[in-house]
């Protein structure tokens, strides 16, 4: 389920319906850790550019997958420093 339309009652829904889901998180505050992370893609030298770590939030029994890129970590860095410099 896209994260747009992924609101606490339509996941309610899916799990009332006994649905098996995912859905795409847009979360902010991730505790990503890399010596806990399994690499799923490697670039030509080896070395891990996208890795994935899995947790069970014990609070909701729900299975969070959090993926770390490289690449798209570049990208939002490169994208706040250009926005501090405009502001």
């Amino acid at each position: 389920m896209d994260a747009g339309i992924a609101s606490q009652e339509n996941i309610d829904y899916l799990i009332e319906n006994s649905y098996e889901y995912l859905v795409v998180s847009r979360k902010r505050n991730k505790q990503f850790d890399e010596e806990k992370s399994t690499p799923v893609k490697l670039d030509k030298n080896d070395n891990a550019i996208v890795r994935a770590m899995k947790v069970v939030n014990e609070e909701t029994k729900e299975t969070e997958l959090f993926i770390h890129s490289t690449a798209r970590e570049a990208k939002e860095e490169a994208m706040q420093k250009e926005y501090k410099l405009f502001l």
